[in-house]
C-alpha cells in the first residue's frame, strides 16, 4: 500500500510542476463590445472604422493581434 501511495504522490507532484500556467485575457471581449456599442451611435462609415480601430484593434492583446495576422485581417 505504501508503494502505491508513493507512486500516486510522485505522479501528482510531477504533473503539478510540469505544466506552465495558462493566462487568459478577456479584455478583447470588453473592448469589442465597447466598440460595437459606439458604432451603433453613428451612421458615418469612416467614423465607424475609426471607432473600431481606436476602441478595439489598437487596444488588442498580443493573442488577438496574432489571430488577426494569421487571418490577414
Amino acid at each position: 500500500m505504501k508503494r502505491f501511495t508513493a507512486i500516486i504522490f510522485s505522479l501528482v507532484f510531477a504533473t503539478g510542476f510540469s505544466q506552465k500556467p495558462t493566462m487568459i485575457f478577456t479584455s478583447d471581449i470588453d473592448n469589442f463590445w465597447t466598440a460595437y456599442d459606439s458604432i451603433q451611435k453613428t451612421n458615418d462609415y469612416s467614423g465607424k472604422l475609426d471607432l473600431i480601430k481606436r476602441l478595439y484593434t489598437d487596444k488588442a492583446t498580443k493573442g488577438l493581434k496574432d489571430f488577426m495576422n494569421g487571418r490577414k485581417v
